[in-house]
């Protein structure tokens, strides 16, 4: 037969599960923030990467010259003009 003793150890225990599970979620929400740290710190790298390719492959262009050619620009100037 159940009696208050009985249920009063369940709640303790359920108590203790429910301590766990929250230290659980601390670590896990924790654990998160450093996978999502170090995603940022890979796509950044990788971002890196492709500029070097670009810089590597970049068809000539100097150091500091504009993307823009100087046809485009004076076909800008003409359109608004």
């Amino acid at each position: 037969m159940i009696d208050d003793k009985m249920i009063i150890d369940r709640i303790t225990v359920l108590d203790e599960d429910i301590q766990n599970v929250n230290e659980q979620l601390v670590v896990l929400e924790k654990k998160k923030t450093e996978a999502i740290s170090m995603l940022n710190a890979l796509s950044g790298a990788k971002q890196q990467c492709s500029n070097f390719l670009a810089q590597i492959n970049d068809d000539g262009q100097a150091s500091g010259q504009s993307d823009v050619s100087q046809e485009d620009a004076a076909e800008l100037v003409a359109v608004n003009s």
